[in-house]
């Protein structure tokens, strides 16, 4: 098995997603023990090779040979394409590498709300920068999946859901960015973004969490009342993690309250009245 060695993957290490990938990298020998560093650890030698900003927003790999630093995509596939040939050569495909390119941005630019921090507690911050286009990306993106997966599960309760057309669960799924932005801005007009992004995350999970009832009855239907409750369950689970990432944010608690309160009013429109 072939390791990449002389090389170090800087790395945020107050990112879930970043330290889960850089540890698979390092189980599974594609890099050695110390084929990575936090960027809070970095000396002086390191942050004179790097660009810093840029480090910020992707994760930069050095040679320690010959100093020289790749970033983001070009990182990833210099560590993956040194076992994998195959998937580098594909991955260089220009279509798909322009594609691959857009989705790391995607994903970089949005990794503090797709998987929320603690606050650092180190002096340096690998913090990436705010990009309001990505943002908006990812909360159109998280607001169409949810749609999608609500009206196919809907679809499986019709004796509780009246019949609904798709556009009944994007309304529904679309509105509560407007309606959340309104109650903050009671307060605020700072973070707007940041939080809806983390809003939308909690939806996004959610769905996520539907999905494999969605697979199961396709084969076997678990019945209207298992699917209820687990409904119930999981947005039990979706009002847990609000009230967890609105108080990392330290924003105002009543949030999780209109949040609450914007799926309920959406009960009547939903349920079949007989």
């Amino acid at each position: 098995m072939k390791t990449l060695t002389n090389h170090t993957l800087i790395y945020d290490s107050d990112c879930p997603l970043c330290v889960g990938y850089t540890d698979l990298f390092i189980k599974n020998n594609m890099l050695d023990n110390q084929g990575r560093k936090a960027f809070a650890q970095i000396n002086e030698e390191e942050s004179t090779l790097l660009d810093i900003k840029r480090a910020q927003d992707e994760i930069a790999l050095i040679n320690k040979k010959s100093g020289v630093v790749t970033y983001g995509l070009e990182s990833m596939l210099l560590v993956i394409g040194n076992r994998y040939k195959w998937i580098e050569t594909l991955a260089r495909i220009p279509i798909l590498f322009f594609l691959l390119k857009k989705l790391y941005k995607f994903i970089s630019y949005n990794r503090k709300v797709i998987v929320p921090t603690q606050k650092s507690t180190t002096a340096i911050e690998c913090t990436p920068s705010f990009s309001i286009r990505y943002r908006w990306y990812f909360i159109l993106f998280s607001v169409l999946i949810s749609t999608l997966v609500l009206h196919q599960y809907f679809l499986l309760i019709p004796s509780i859901i009246s019949s609904t057309g798709l556009e009944k669960a994007l309304i529904m799924c679309a509105l509560q960015v407007p309606f959340q932005a309104l109650m903050l801005r009671l307060t605020t007009r700072n973070y707007i973004l940041t939080y809806l992004g983390n809003m939308i995350a909690i939806s996004l999970i959610g769905s996520l969490l539907l999905l494999p009832i969605l697979l199961a009855s396709q084969f076997i239907f678990p019945g209207e009342a298992f699917l209820i409750a687990y409904f119930i369950l999981v947005f039990g689970f979706m009002v847990l993690f609000h009230i967890k990432r609105v108080a990392n944010l330290e924003l105002p608690p009543y949030l999780t309250l209109s949040w609450i309160v914007y799926r309920l009013l959406w009960i009547p429109i939903l349920i079949q009245f007989i």
